[in-house]
């Protein structure tokens, strides 16, 4: 009996011990983001790191014309992979961007070029005709596309070596700006030069 009162003794002196106690200091709170988004390019950055040198995850669309487009396929190729929607204004604004890339390297039997959508296939003749669209497109489901580019967000591209890794990847619309949203369109083509040049 007398372990027992000693025992509730002790509990109860630690209880009130606890009690008074000052509370624990606030844990401190995340930082909202950057009114300018650049958190994201933080993000985007890191992932840069990331990827870039890795391999490309696996992959398999065909386009609307009927060609097949695989990790196998493009093998020994350089491979220009932009990723868009109908309704992404910055997407449409490169178009004119993404055929001159298309027609400086068509010719090149070491290059391949797909433009990959969540829109409806059956929605992309008529799209691609209005929009004087030059170069490949392939349309994939939404779930799809957001695995294809590492749900980066619209308009994106990659560049993929003869190897099929990741020579390049930004979400930045091809234009003639270097700005913290756009890419100059001197630096894409300067990384497939750069890739062409390399042997299998």
């Amino acid at each position: 009996m007398k372990y027992f009162y000693s025992t509730v003794s002790v509990l109860f002196l630690a209880l009130r011990a606890l009690a008074q106690a000052p509370p624990p200091p606030p844990l401190p709170m995340r930082p909202p983001p950057p009114p300018d988004g650049s958190w994201y390019f933080m993000n985007m950055d890191s992932l840069y790191r990331t990827c870039t040198g890795s391999k490309y995850m696996p992959f398999n669309v065909t386009t609307i014309g009927g060609k097949n487009l695989t990790n196998a396929s493009c093998k020994g190729k350089v491979t220009f992979i932009n990723f868009w929607f109908q309704g992404c204004a910055p997407c449409r604004g490169e178009f004119g961007k993404l055929n001159e890339i298309y027609n400086t390297y068509k010719d090149n039997p070491n290059f391949e070029f797909v433009a990959i959508t969540f829109d409806p296939a059956a929605t992309l003749p008529d799209f691609v005709a209005k929009n004087m669209i030059g170069y490949p497109v392939a349309a994939v489901d939404q779930k799809e596309s957001k695995r294809l580019d590492y749900r980066m967000g619209y308009p994106n591209s990659l560049i993929l070596d003869k190897k099929g890794n990741i020579a390049y990847i930004g979400m930045k619309a091809i234009t003639e700006k270097d700005a913290q949203y756009e890419v100059p369109l001197s630096t894409i083509n300067s990384v497939i030069e750069r890739e062409l040049a390399k042997k299998k």
